[in-house]
């Protein structure tokens, strides 16, 4: 249920900054990023019952203010940090949602070490 509550905020902020939003899913796992963002626009909340998927944020198209704008956004309605964030870049286009996702983990772990 706070997964659901989590997303329709979300949704919300997504909604009031004019950002699409598209929902990937574990079975996305072998789709090229580039594949991803073709995805039809989630629109409402739905329940996961995948609970080991990470959490994860790939952003695409945003100049730097708008990616601050969002980020602070989030924050101001004071939900649970997503702690895997990427920028789709012409370098990582090419690769899978799952390399992506190994890559953002190893670069969390590093991090918070």
């Amino acid at each position: 249920m706070l997964l659901v509550q989590k997303e329709k905020a979300f949704l919300n902020i997504c909604s009031e900054l004019h950002i699409t939003a598209k929902k990937i899913l574990p079975e996305h796992g072998e789709r090229k990023i580039s594949e991803l963002l073709m995805l039809p626009e989630c629109s409402s909340a739905q329940e996961n019952s995948e609970s080991d998927f990470p959490e994860v944020l790939v952003f695409s198209g945003f100049s730097d203010t708008e990616l601050d704008r969002f980020l602070a956004a989030y924050k101001e309605q004071g939900l649970q940090p997503i702690a895997l964030k990427a920028v789709a870049t012409p370098f990582n286009m090419n690769w899978t949602l799952k390399a992506l996702l190994t890559e953002l983990e190893k670069e969390h772990r590093q991090l918070n070490r």
